[in-house]
């Protein structure tokens, strides 16, 4: 890691764990710095990967640019909706260890086949064993441990964003037995 924390950032990276967290700091405390310490200090225990989601292109440019050169990923990649789906699938885009894309990109390469599922869980108030049970039943498995939504307000209802943080829950992403 490129960088170090303040000792306030120092105090929150020590409180977080667990298998889901919220984090909500004002613009300019340093979010992305303590989502990169936490990738460092997961990383370090054993290997992962992540998805990271962020709104719009210029965004995700700024955080795969972070990605390598903050975080020493020089492999980290910005997956566009730019490039044709057929040859993100040909690249093999999705195997990157640290993927940043918008939740459009990776919803319609990677979910898509499960909208109605998606669309049904969202209809009942615990979504998740309806979910599980139709991904894991489909033989799908969440292609990334951990899942960062940057700039995730809009996150909640029937956007692609949720859609993915729904999967990646009901997969078992981010929890401390989830193996691939």
């Amino acid at each position: 890691m490129n960088y170090t924390l303040w000792p306030f950032q120092r105090r929150i990276l020590e409180k977080i764990g667990g298998d889901a967290l919220i984090l909500g700091l004002p613009t300019g405390l340093g979010k992305t710095y303590l989502a990169g310490a936490y990738l460092h200090r997961e990383s370090s225990q054993k290997p992962i990967r992540v998805l990271f989601l962020t709104p719009s292109v210029p965004l995700g440019v700024q955080q795969a640019l972070f990605a390598q050169r903050m975080l020493n990923l020089e492999d980290a990649c910005f997956i566009s909706g730019n490039i044709p789906p057929e040859k993100r699938n040909a690249l093999r885009v999705w195997n990157a260890g640290l993927a940043v894309s918008t939740p459009q990109t990776f919803y319609n390469d990677v979910l898509s086949p499960f909208a109605s599922s998606l669309e049904e869980a969202r209809k009942v108030d615990d979504p998740l064993p309806m979910l599980s049970e139709a991904l894991n039943g489909a033989g799908f498995i969440f292609p990334y441990n951990i899942v960062v939504a940057d700039e995730c307000q809009g996150y909640i209802g029937e956007t692609d964003g949720y859609s993915i943080l729904l999967a990646a829950k009901a997969c078992g992403a981010g929890d401390p037995w989830f193996r691939r």
